[in-house]
């Protein structure tokens, strides 16, 4: 099935002009269907524009709109960067607090594990298996059985649910009977750490903020016994990369629960910990304010651009050779 459609551009129309003025077309006006929303070449055909007969004029508003509009992305670019940039600082003020602490005066050592390097003295290592009182994972009930799924009432997580953030819903829920007749699906409690363990999201974290279960793409890190669950979901977010270098054994990397228990990690004192997070939620808030102003701006240069366009190939906007 045909998904476009294209237009001989008459001779006395500059195709870049033209360009443009598709680009003010609102297509929401012109689609038809609800399953396929499509749009007929008929309804396209009869859109309605204002143009200049002189094609001299044609070629100056078109060359106008592409210095213009240039600008504009440029600037839209420029924007996008500092975004990486914020997000970088973030990156790194959680590596630093968790791996090195917030006391710049602090005694170092050596950690024993080569990618970590030095700690603070007094701080411990542990494998995450003497960490958490529960390590495990989950299952996916067969597909097809509305017995497993209709009216689910129990939160389902899904790797796609992990945005390395809080979780505070599923996508899917699943029912008693699903709980019934698998026993891998457990409900974990809340303040959970939940791992992708392999696909596309691998790495992916997200700690609970409600009770859920979890397919077997999960690996659930619950009941903390030497860390709090916060700090615990910053460390995982430093060591990911580590982890996951870790889990390539064949082609595609794979993580595994025993992988996930055998991983060695820094474990400072409990009150440290919360002083450590409480670091990095006040720095991180201060560039997320940062992100959330350029973001805003982007949006703004965005909605700027389209105005420009409309505002100067409908002659609100003369523009000047």
């Amino acid at each position: 099935v045909d998904t476009a459609y294209y237009t001989n551009i008459n001779f006395n129309v500059y195709p870049k002009l033209f360009y443009y003025l598709c680009t003010t077309i609102n297509f929401n006006l012109y689609k038809y269907g609800s399953a396929v929303p499509s749009m007929a070449q008929e309804a396209l055909s009869q859109i309605p524009f204002a143009i200049s007969k002189e094609l001299a004029e044609q070629t100056a508003i078109a060359a106008y709109l592409d210095r213009k509009t240039d600008e504009i992305d440029d600037l839209i670019v420029d924007k996008k960067r500092l975004l990486e940039l914020y997000e970088d600082e973030k990156t790194a003020v959680i590596n630093q607090a968790v791996t090195k602490g917030t006391n710049p005066k602090a005694k170092m050592k050596d950690s024993g594990i080569e990618w970590l390097g030095e700690i603070p003295k007094h701080w411990e290592v542990k494998r995450l298996s003497w960490c958490f009182g529960i390590i495990g994972s989950g299952a996916t009930p067969k597909a097809g059985n509305e017995e497993y799924y209709y009216n689910g009432e129990f939160n389902w997580l899904l790797t796609g649910d992990l945005t390395d953030r809080e979780v505070r819903g599923t996508s899917k829920k699943i029912t008693q009977k699903a709980l019934d007749d698998y026993s891998s699906l457990k409900k974990y409690p809340e303040n959970s750490i939940v791992m992708a363990m392999y696909g596309a999201t691998i790495g992916k974290l997200g700690i609970l903020k409600i009770p859920t279960t979890v397919n077997q793409a999960c690996c659930v890190m619950g009941t903390p016994i030497h860390f709090n669950s916060v700090f615990a979901f910053y460390l995982l977010l430093a060591a990911r990369n580590e982890i996951i270098n870790m889990s390539y054994g064949g082609g595609q990397p794979n993580i595994s629960q025993e992988l996930i228990k055998s991983f060695r990690a820094q474990v400072p004192p409990i009150k440290e910990q919360q002083t450590i997070v409480r670091h990095i939620e006040v720095e991180c808030s201060r560039i997320d304010e940062k992100i959330a102003k350029t973001q805003k701006l982007i949006k703004l240069l965005i909605e700027y651009r389209t105005a420009l366009v409309s505002e100067v190939v409908t002659g609100k906007i003369k523009v000047i050779d």
